[in-house]
Parts: structure tokens; C-alpha cells; sequence
């Protein structure tokens, strides 16, 4: 017993209690076990929904503050510990398959991507290239930085599996088709974001296409105009397309840049059969041809370009757009800061589901609606951000459009703007009344009463009720328009307030 309680006495005499066993003192099997666990936690291998939605999420916007877990993701969170513990991981090649390589302030040092590449052994690898935040919009380094990354990753371009990166120029992205070559077997995605675009005319490299970037399983792609008409566009049809493509987005093609017909880029697009979404964003494109459409109804299949979004796009090119594809019909379609009205008569893209954002004009709010086909034309509508969406706007909704020159048979049916429009979603839209909102709802009840609540295939269909409407931080609910929506509409949600006549909680009190 005095043995055991000298055993506890420090130099002084004085009784002290025995170190407390920590993770630092685990045996590396332990610890392997785990990093395993962590592994798992953090979404490895080829996680689509972990560090790459947490980090396109943190960079974009660029934050004002770090999270110290996406500016070390695992496994460098851990492997930067302590040697050891980056000596235990080396050997677990699963463990280097998400490669996140940091340009800019602190960058990730050559020789440690090399060691990542090492690591991996032959495994597939997901790839992320993206800039620290940071004050500075300069870094006349970029470009060389990403040129002495790529002598590193190019020899493994058949593990790629996803490559993703985001940098502060666009000429430091790398051209597919130039700089971007051999075959990538095992690429899925492939997106090339920046924050300027500093491309300013086309690059002319297309001259020297050599040697081809094969994708046969390539999938998702983003990128910008310039690199996506250099790289995909001017070699077509000679270079084809990737024959798996089925979501595209392109951004940012100025009006300062070579003329990009959109044609040309169509052109190119409509083999894509499997292709169910189409993104463009700030791309000035031509619409100086004016021959017959490009595609036809054997061409057209049912998933091509279900999803399409126009963002910052002009009135011409999204009227052109439709008329070359022979007016298709989608899923979705949404309209973000578009500032230009579709010309007086237009048809355009017919979908279920039609998106405005951003939208601050009436003129061009309404021109888009009123473009709508009749056929299919806008089910469910979304309105979000817009100051178009005013009392004008929806009293025109509220009735049938009169045209003083039509046939008299014409002016007494009426024709009305998105006829089978069934529900509407408004979010931070200031710039109605609720009782604007319960006429246009009230005026197409009525009518669809008239009619016997026809269906858009009846022979008397001339406009469908609305079932289910959605408002929040619009304007308020007045309480005479309260009493009639709970009264007349299925479902409704305004704001706070929950009503209608078919809502699930009243449904289960009657039963």
C-alpha cells in the first residue's frame, strides 16, 4: 500500500493524480478505425451532396468570414495534426480521393498535391481548385499557379471524376480541347467558375486543336461563354459534343466579344439527347439568322432541355430561342433579371411551371406571361423579388385579352393570359394588394364556374380556377379578402395565415 501511494507522489512528496490517457496517445490501428468513421461523417468517396454543395456554397458569394472546417475539409482537418497521424492516413488511398487544392493566400504547396495524388493510388478522383477569400480582385499569379497545378494533374486525367474550380479570372481557367486533353474516362462533372471575366475576344486556340478531351460519360458541365464556344462550339461538328450531357449551364459572353450566333450554339446542343437542363446567364448572343427552326418533332424527345433558365437574357434571344426550337414544351421554365420585353406577338418556350425572378419592369413581366402558348401554358407560377408584378399586372390577369381587330367570334370568348394556371407562389413581391390578388383569383373562379369547372380538354374550357396560392412578405392580407380566399380557394398560405376550404388540417376536422 505504500509502494502504490509513493507511486503517486511527485518529486515534492505531494500526491498528484496519473496522466489521463488522450486520443494523442491511441495506437494507430485505434486511431485508424477512427479516421474511418470520420471519413464517413464527412461524406467520402464522391459525396454529391457534402463538401462540394457546402464549399460552392461557401464561396460564392465570397463570405467575409472563414469556417475553418471548409478551409481544411478532410482529411488535411486531421492529417495536419501531427505527423503521425498524416503518416497513418498516407497508407489508406480512399482517404485522398477528394483532392482541395487552395490557390491565392496560403495556397496548397505543389509538393503536397503530389503527395495527394500519390496517396489516392488509382482510385477515382474528385478534384476542387478554389481561391481563399480575400480582399484583393488582383493576382497576376493565377494563371501560372493553375498552369504548374495541371502538370501535376493532367498525367491522372482518366481518375477524374469531378473537377471543380473557381478562380478570380476567367483566362486562368483552363480551355478544354487546349489545355484540357486526353481521354478523362471517369469524368462526370466538369464546372470552370470565376469571378471576372477577363476574356474580351475569342482566343483563336481552336486553330490549334490537336488533340481531343474525351468525356464519353461527362455529364453536368458549367462554364463560360467564351471557353464554352472555343472549346465546344467552333470545333462542332468536327469535334462532337459529349454524347452523355444532360445538365448545361453557360454565363457571361459580353457584347464586347466576337459574335456568337445562337444558332451555333443550338446547333450543337440538340444532339444532346439526354440533355435536361439548360442554364444561360449573361450571354450576348446573335440572332441575325432568320432561317427555318433547327429541330424538329422526330428530333425533339421527351427529356431534351426539360429545365431551362434565362438569366439576364434579352427579349430577342429568348423569343429567337424558341422559334429555332420550334417552341418546346418543358417542365420548368424561369426568367431572372431579364430587363428587355419579348417582342408584341411572340410565342414562347411552353412549360408546367414558370419561374420570374428579379423582375422589376411590368412591361417586361407582363410581355413574358403574355407570350405564354395556350396549349400547356404555365400551371404553376412563381413570382419572387419582383417589383413588375404590380396592380396593373394582375388586374390584366383578372381578364380576357380583347383584340379590337379580331373576328367577333374571338372577342366574345376572349383569350386569357395563362389559362390553366392552377397555382401561384409570390415571395417579397411589394408592389400589389391583397385585393388585387383576390380578383384575379375571383374573376377566373367565376368563369371557370360558368363553364362547369371544365377541364383544359373540354370543349367549353376557357380558364382554370386557382387551387393553391402562396404569399409571404408581399403586402397585407386584408381581412374582407381573408373571409373570401378561406371560402373560395383550396389552399391558401399567406404569410402566417393558413386557409382555404381544402386545407389538411380542416379536412380531418370534418371527417
Amino acid at each position: 500500500m505504500a509502494h502504490a501511494l509513493l507511486s503517486y507522489r511527485g518529486t515534492s512528496g505531494i500526491p498528484c493524480r496519473p496522466r489521463s490517457t488522450t486520443i494523442v496517445d491511441l495506437p494507430p490501428d485505434v486511431l485508424l478505425i477512427i479516421f474511418r468513421y470520420v471519413s464517413k461523417d464527412a461524406e467520402l468517396p464522391g459525396d454529391s451532396n457534402g463538401i462540394h454543395s457546402r464549399l460552392a456554397a461557401f464561396l460564392d458569394p465570397w463570405p467575409s468570414h472563414h469556417d475553418r472546417y471548409l478551409d481544411h475539409p478532410f482529411p488535411e482537418s486531421l492529417a495536419s495534426i501531427r505527423p503521425l497521424w498524416r503518416s497513418i492516413m498516407s497508407n489508406i488511398s480512399i482517404f485522398w480521393t477528394r483532392l482541395v487544392i487552395w490557390i491565392g493566400r496560403d495556397p496548397t504547396p505543389l509538393s503536397r498535391i503530389h503527395q495527394y495524388l500519390s496517396w489516392s493510388q488509382d482510385r477515382p478522383l474528385d478534384i476542387y481548385v478554389y481561391r481563399r477569400f480575400d480582399q484583393s480582385v488582383q493576382d497576376p499569379n493565377e494563371k501560372a499557379r493553375i498552369d504548374a497545378i495541371f502538370e501535376l494533374l493532367l498525367p491522372h486525367v482518366k481518375r477524374w471524376r469531378t473537377l471543380h474550380m473557381h478562380l478570380l479570372c476567367s483566362s486562368s481557367l483552363p480551355l478544354p480541347r487546349v489545355d484540357l486533353v486526353g481521354r478523362a474516362d471517369r469524368l462526370v462533372t466538369l464546372v470552370l467558375r470565376f469571378i471576372f471575366d477577363d476574356l474580351i475576344d475569342s482566343t483563336g486556340s481552336t486553330s490549334h486543336l490537336e488533340d481531343e478531351f474525351e468525356t464519353p460519360v461527362l455529364r453536368n458541365l458549367f462554364m463560360g461563354g467564351v471557353h464554352f464556344r472555343e472549346s465546344y462550339v467552333r470545333p462542332f461538328p468536327r469535334l462532337a459534343m459529349p454524347p452523355k450531357l444532360s445538365s448545361v449551364a453557360i454565363t457571361d459572353y459580353n457584347s464586347h466579344n466576337v459574335a456568337f450566333p445562337l444558332v451555333d450554339l443550338l446547333a450543337c446542343l440538340v444532339g444532346c439527347t439526354h440533355l435536361s437542363s439548360l442554364e444561360l446567364d449573361s450571354v450576348c448572343l446573335d440572332c441575325s439568322y432568320t432561317g427555318p427552326h433547327i429541330i424538329t418533332a422526330e428530333m425533339r424527345l421527351p427529356r431534351w432541355s426539360a429545365n431551362v433558365k434565362f438569366i439576364d437574357i434579352s427579349g430577342d434571344v429568348i423569343t429567337e430561342y424558341s422559334r429555332l426550337l420550334d417552341y418546346p414544351v418543358v417542365d420548368s421554365v424561369s426568367y431572372r433579371r431579364c430587363t428587355t420585353a419579348v417582342p408584341l406577338g411572340a410565342t414562347l418556350t411552353d412549360g408546367y411551371n414558370v419561374g420570374m425572378f428579379e423582375i422589376h419592369s411590368p412591361t417586361v413581366l407582363f410581355s413574358l406571361l403574355a407570350a405564354a402558348p395556350e396549349d400547356f401554358s404555365f400551371c404553376e407560377t412563381q413570382f419572387e423579388d419582383c417589383d413588375g408584378l404590380t396592380t396593373d399586372v394582375l388586374r390584366k390577369l383578372a381578364e380576357p385579352m380583347h383584340d379590337p381587330d379580331a373576328e367577333a367570334e374571338w372577342v366574345l370568348q376572349g383569350t386569357w393570359l395563362c389559362p390553366n394556371m392552377k397555382s401561384i407562389h409570390v415571395l417579397a413581391c411589394t408592389q400589389f394588394r391583397s385585393a388585387d390578388m383576390r380578383a384575379l383569383l375571383e374573376a377566373r373562379r367565376r368563369v371557370h364556374a360558368a363553364t362547369g369547372f371544365a377541364d383544359a380538354d373540354s370543349p367549353g374550357f376557357l380558364v382554370s380556377s386557382v387551387d393553391q396560392l402562396y404569399v409571404r412578405g408581399c403586402c397585407e392580407l386584408a381581412p374582407e379578402d381573408e373571409v373570401w380566399l378561406d371560402v373560395n380557394v383550396p389552399r391558401v398560405h399567406w404569410d402566417d395565415w393558413k386557409g382555404g376550404y381544402d386545407r389538411p388540417g380542416l379536412r380531418r376536422q370534418i371527417s
